[in-house]
């Protein structure tokens, strides 16, 4: 039962309580009803609601914005709820909205996610499907090694559904999808549909998100990946998760076309214009480092460290760990041979929103000390 006298001081905790885990805004207000909590699911929702909007901090600030926005593109043709007229400020409307008309709202909205669950549940096989070709044509390319098309067929076997995020959660986690661990793995894809107000066709970017997905699921349970540790296990086991976010971002990119265009260029501001959203920094950052110094590298070779069996010599493992290590020193020469861990370190215990303007910032700087030239990301909002 919600405690409506709860004391509200951070818009983002209160956003994790409105927005989370997958389920649909108003659940709770829905499953309450004809209990004597209804009353007391649905304040504690506008309690929820109101916080977040009027909280002054930068990433409550997004958040908001991002929600605004995905319920916008999410419902471009509202008549679906006939009974009122929302436009794109939806987080205002809520705030604003009685307990009847918010009441209404919970009930469209936990009825869309389901017709959105249904959609993506039809589109399921397809997607799947999508994700073990990329494997495939990346195998082919010889830019993956052989090994990898079997531990992407048991990360499909094992996580046969994907669940939907409605236009609240996903905006409320500013995400297009996650995976997430603890007692079972699942992912959770956001409404990526073409005709996002009918849930029909599936597009390159849904099924993009969904690979993206997969390979996150590929590195929990094979035990590959880089972000437990490059050299050798980190105390945090998300130490060097932006290592993996920006293999990962670029292997879903270059799998895309089966011509496979600049496999080995993994920055950004030397790829496509199509190819610039999507952990652009961590991409940029890791990029410019693989090329610093005495000791370049190719995204294959990064790649193929990646997917190495964590039950090997891990000789690739540690022939890439001592180039970052040894390339980020040169990045960060006032931290030494721990450049890469003081960096990382720094990042992982950052708020989503301070990652980015971190990773901009070490963008800038290597640049500068390259002598590059280096896009500035476009703005989301």
């Amino acid at each position: 039962m919600a405690n409506v006298e709860l004391s509200v001081e951070n818009g983002v905790d209160q956003a994790r309580l409105v927005f989370g885990d997958g389920v649909p805004l108003g659940r709770q207000v829905v499953d309450a009803y004809g209990s004597q909590s209804h009353l007391e699911e649905l304040e504690f929702l506008r309690l929820g609601i109101r916080s977040l909007r009027d909280a002054k901090d930068e990433e409550s600030i997004r958040t908001v914005r991002t929600i605004n926005r995905r319920f916008d593109s999410d419902t471009a043709d509202l008549h679906e709820i006939e009974k009122f007229w929302i436009g794109p400020r939806v987080m205002t409307w809520l705030a604003r909205a009685s307990l009847n008309d918010l009441d209404y709202f919970c009930t469209w909205n936990v009825n869309r996610h389901e017709r959105q669950q249904q959609a993506l549940d039809a589109a399921t096989p397809e997607l799947r499907a999508d994700t073990l070709e990329r494997v495939d044509r990346l195998i082919a390319a010889n830019f993956l090694p052989l090994h990898a098309r079997g531990m992407f067929g048991r990360a499909v076997r094992e996580i046969p559904k994907l669940h939907a995020l409605d236009s609240f959660d996903a905006g409320g986690y500013m995400t297009d999808g996650h995976m997430t661990t603890g007692s079972q793995l699942a992912i959770s894809i956001a409404n990526l549909f073409k005709h996002p107000e009918s849930f029909e066709v599936v597009t390159p970017h849904m099924k993009q998100t969904v690979f993206h997905e997969y390979s996150h699921v590929v590195t929990e349970i094979t035990g590959t990946g880089l972000k437990r540790g490059i050299y050798h296990p980190a105390l945090h086991d998300d130490l060097f998760a932006w290592v993996d976010e920006a293999i990962i971002e670029h292997m879903s990119f270059v799998s895309e076309d089966e011509r496979y265009p600049l496999l080995n260029v993994m920055r950004p501001t030397l790829r496509p214009s199509t190819e610039q959203s999507g952990y652009r920094e961590e991409r940029e950052v890791l990029g410019l480092v693989m090329h610093m110094g005495d000791n370049p590298m190719t995204a294959k070779d990064v790649v193929a460290a990646h997917f190495e069996y964590p039950n090997r010599s891990r000789v690739i493992r540690h022939i890439v760990a001592s180039k970052l290590l040894a390339n980020f020193a040169v990045v960060m020469p006032e931290y030494g041979e721990n450049a890469l861990y003081e960096f990382s370190e720094a990042y992982v215990a950052k708020s989503p929103v301070e990652r980015h303007i971190m990773a901009r910032n070490a963008v800038a700087r290597i640049a500068e000390q390259m002598g590059v030239t280096v896009q500035t990301a476009p703005k989301t909002h």
